[in-house]
């Protein structure tokens, strides 16, 4: 037979896939053991052609990259490899140490693989170097000398994933063992819930979850802070839906999140990493807090908390069991999703929020106020009465309120649809403000009726100044409207008010008595507020327009507070912020804004590139807001190893990006041209004859 060279037949023809190869040891593992070494590997090869395959003779070409074995000189075929073999090691010479590990292995004898049939070469004396602590490496076969005739030789290469990590081969225990408690034992350690571990499962609901970890081994535990290979404690967990049990998220809007550890660890993402060498004593502790949201199907959850790179101990794995579902037990707090309906009778010790239907009595256990929504008919007996009795002394009804951020909750007022629609709370005196008891539109605007300590009345505002203070709101014809008597002339009394004056033709007036000012409510639909004389006036119509007699001027700066909503297009020389200086409050802080010649978003994040690539989702509103054909993508490596990345063009809110790490992570930005306004007139009347519009 004649070969035709190196080439890769999943290349040259799709619809053959080649070979496939694994590594991994005798028993299936798939791992390589820096604790267990040396150790026996198995390199398996699974003829996927549709057709047989005869090597005649087969050679194999299998390379390692740098720092992953060690004492390569021990390794030798193991007499139970199937079929007959010729090894050969190529190390690096001392000026070749970044360059692969080369073993080369030639068959012996003729031989035919079948379509889905293998064949299998054993390594005795495979050891993992322990520099760097576990990981994860690729190893890559090389194959040619395999015919599926005469003349066509199939050849090619194949990447195989290869952890490398610090324990020994997996002692089988049973799924059952691993999920049965919330707390759990590997190693040194000792891991468990504090204030327990139930998670409400409405997505919405933020979970807080504390995990301590204790050194339960009675001897100091030490810890790497080595940047190459840290001490580290790595999060998994499953996900679950209705047909897949065990999970601790469900769809794709849950998340978990780290959001604390100890000083000397440092959380990225679901690793927590030590950045110091140290000792855990025995009994010392690492607390992680967490915050989880789910959906996850009702029912039990792992959280796999897998600690690696310990000086003295194999990496494992400390399983802990959660329960997912509609009621959560936290700090002798009872939550529930949903309503809680009570059979029988009720004794509260504490507080009650949400809904709650009670077949029986309701009865606190406490000198505290309880807080319990009834839906149904309540009747309340004074105190010292009895049902049916006139109370004679006390109150028939006292309203506790709630803590709030305000002050306190007290009442809230439901339509029959059971919508909230109005409630009542009293504001807590502070800040210059009087406090004291507000009607709230729920949902829409407080202090529609404000009676403050002290008694005046606000309507709109918080802090009324007078007996009765209104504020209007936005949009309104009239804060104020009076009906009065008649009124004859401008010489009116000092300070009066006349609105709707009866008698009076188109007139009313808000004035005083002689050259002073007024404010006059004329007939055309239009306020006028002047002198005496009418030298200088304002002049705003019913419309909207704005008349000035005489000058009107600002001198210095205009000062809004509040919110400046413009429909409409602004024009200015500069646009700045001023703000507090973040690090001298004394001073003032002043940017200018980044502007060019297009009105444009940007959208920012971080990725991680699994298997060479990685699709980034963008909002689902980005489609509608931005045109398509002014997208662009900035993409930049993260970390001290730099590589190549390119992206595919953005379309239907995502896009896809390769790169030649195959995990390396990156930063990305988009930025584009919004679509639902016209594009800008960068130059309007180029010459100096237009105008801005």
């Amino acid at each position: 037979m004649t070969g035709q060279g190196w080439f890769d037949g999943a290349l040259v023809q799709p619809a053959l896939p080649g070979l496939e190869a694994t590594l991994a040891r005798v028993s299936g593992w798939q791992a390589l053991s820096i604790t267990d070494s040396p150790q026996t590997m198995e390199l398996r090869i699974v003829n996927r052609m549709p057709v047989a395959l005869t090597a005649s003779p087969a050679t194999l070409r299998v390379l390692f990259r740098p720092g992953i074995l060690t004492m390569v000189e021990d390794i030798v075929l193991a007499p139970q490899s199937d079929l007959a073999w010729l090894l050969g090691i190529r190390l690096p010479t001392p000026e070749q140490m970044q360059r692969d590990i080369v073993m080369d292995l030639v068959g012996v004898d003729t031989f035919t693989v079948a379509p889905g049939e293998s064949f299998a070469i054993r390594l005795n004396g495979v050891s993992a170097d322990p520099t760097g602590g576990s990981r994860a490496t690729r190893v890559q076969l090389d194959y040619r000398g395999f015919f599926r005739d005469p003349d066509t030789e199939i050849g090619g290469t194949e990447v195989m994933h290869l952890p490398v990590l610090r324990r020994h081969e997996l002692s089988g225990a049973s799924p059952t063992a691993l999920r049965s408690a919330s707390t759990a034992t590997s190693g040194p350690f000792l891991a468990g819930y504090l204030d327990g571990a139930d998670l409400l499962n409405d997505g919405k609901a933020e979970n807080e979850l504390t995990i301590r970890i204790v050194n339960a081994s009675g001897r100091p535990v030490a810890l790497s802070g080595d940047a190459d290979w840290p001490t580290r404690f790595v999060l998994s967990f499953h996900t679950g839906t209705e047909k897949l049990r065990w999970g601790l998220l469900g769809v794709r809007t849950d998340h978990l999140a780290v959001t604390e550890a100890q000083p000397g660890w440092q959380i990225d993402h679901y690793t927590i990493r030590r950045t110091e060498d140290g000792i855990l004593t025995p009994g010392e502790y690492l607390d992680l807090q967490l915050v989880v949201y789910t959906t996850a199907t009702i029912g039990d959850a792992q959280l796999i908390i897998t600690c690696e790179n310990l000086p003295d101990f194999d990496d494992g794995d400390l399983v802990l069991l959660a329960h997912v579902g509609p009621l959560a037990v936290r700090n002798d707090e009872v939550e529930v999703l949903n309503k809680l309906i009570v059979d029988g009778d009720l004794a509260v010790k504490g507080e009650i929020e949400g809904d709650v239907a009670v077949k029986g009595k309701v009865t606190s256990e406490t000198s505290e106020c309880t807080d319990l929504r009834v839906s149904g008919n309540v009747v309340v007996c004074g105190r010292g009465t009895s049902p049916g009795a006139t109370a004679d002394r006390g109150f028939s009804l006292t309203v506790c309120g709630r803590k709030s951020a305000v002050g306190s909750e007290l009442i809230g007022f439901n339509t029959a649809a059971g919508e909230l629609k109005w409630h009542v709370n009293i504001v807590e005196t502070g800040g210059g403000k009087p406090g004291g008891l507000n009607f709230v539109e729920t949902g829409k605007a407080d202090y529609r009726l404000f009676l403050a300590h002290g008694g005046n009345v606000g309507i709109g505002t918080e802090t009324p100044n007078a007996n009765v203070h209104v504020v209007a709101d936005p949009g309104v014809t009239a804060g104020l409207r009076l009906t009065s008597q008649p009124v004859a002339t401008k010489e009116a009394p000092v300070c009066a008010v006349y609105f709707d004056a009866v008698g009076i033709s188109g007139q009313s007036y808000i004035g005083a008595q002689g050259p002073e000012m007024f404010v006059v409510a004329k007939e055309a639909g239009s306020l006028e507020i002047s002198t005496g004389d009418g030298s200088n006036a304002v002049l705003i119509w019913q419309k909207g327009s704005v008349e000035v007699s005489g000058s009107a001027q600002i001198d210095g700066s205009l000062k809004v507070l509040g919110n400046t909503e413009i429909d409409g297009v602004l024009h200015t020389t500069a646009k700045n912020f001023a703000i507090p200086h973040p690090l001298r409050p004394e001073e003032r802080l002043l940017h200018g804004c980044l502007e060019g010649p297009e009105a444009g978003v940007y959208y920012r994040g971080e990725g991680m590139l699994e298997s060479g690539t990685a699709v980034v989702r963008l909002p689902d509103y980005f489609e509608a807001l931005t045109r398509p054909e002014d997208r662009t993508v900035q993409l930049t490596a993260k970390g001290t190893e730099p590589f190549l990345l390119s992206y595919e063009a953005v379309a239907n809110g995502r896009f896809t990006v390769h790169g030649s790490n195959p995990s390396g992570r990156f930063a990305w930005e988009v930025r584009a041209v919004r679509a639902d306004i016209p594009r800008l007139a960068v130059e309007p009347g180029r010459g100096g004859t237009g105008s801005i519009p």
